[in-house]
């Protein structure tokens, strides 16, 4: 009695490692399934700096090696370049096309670089198009037109240029006080020194 229940235990104990390691070998296909697509199929986000793309490839590969499915630095740095996003098709293009086989730390190199250039190529058009904004399109200085300098300007100054109602103002009140101060003709005169010699006697009281 006591050896069947013996073997009864021996063949439970069995059952449920079988089950055990059937449940394992799930657990370990879903997780190597998981880890599979976060290396493969993972995208680029042009929005994020590039440094986090790289750090992502590199864990999910790393990752990998729990499962013995450890990627080597060639089919990394292909997952690396497969995966960007379209805007950084050129340098991506320039990599794969390479006449000599490019290595990771050489393909993390060329796009950290192209990263570089294309913020700084950016921030000079920024610059650039915000000085061309405010930067005031005057004509010349003198007169307010276009086309020359007011160095060789030959046009009055808009300064000095007096209005046409300015202008016949200036004229009228020119030729008033003009008449006032003795703008007489010789007749005019004559006639002031008649009036003397008319002997009319003039009495000051």
């Amino acid at each position: 009695m006591p050896c069947i229940w013996f073997l009864f235990f021996v063949a439970q104990l069995v059952s449920v490692q079988v089950h055990r390691s059937e449940a394992y070998k799930k657990n370990t296909r879903a997780r190597r399934l998981m880890l599979e697509d976060a290396f493969w199929s993972a995208k680029h986000d042009p929005n994020v700096p590039i440094a986090k793309w790289i750090a992502r490839i590199r864990n999910a590969a790393f990752d990998l090696t729990s499962v013995k499915l450890t990627p080597n630095d060639q089919q990394v740095c292909d997952r690396l370049l497969r995966g960007l996003d379209n805007s950084w098709k050129p340098i991506r293009d320039h990599i794969v096309y390479s006449p000599n086989e490019v290595s990771l730390d050489d393909a993390i190199g060329a796009l950290e670089s192209h990263e570089v250039s294309t913020q700084v190529s950016t921030d000079h058009f920024d610059a650039s198009a915000a000085a061309t904004k405010a930067k005031p399109k005057l004509g010349c200085w003198n007169c307010g037109q276009k086309g020359h300098h007011s160095s060789k300007c030959s046009n009055p100054s808009l300064k000095k240029k007096p209005t046409a109602q300015a202008s016949s103002t200036e004229a009228r009140a020119g030729a008033v006080s003009y008449a006032t101060l003795g703008n007489y003709s010789e007749d005019e005169e004559n006639d002031d020194n008649s009036y003397d010699d008319d002997g009319c006697d003039v009495v000051w009281g």
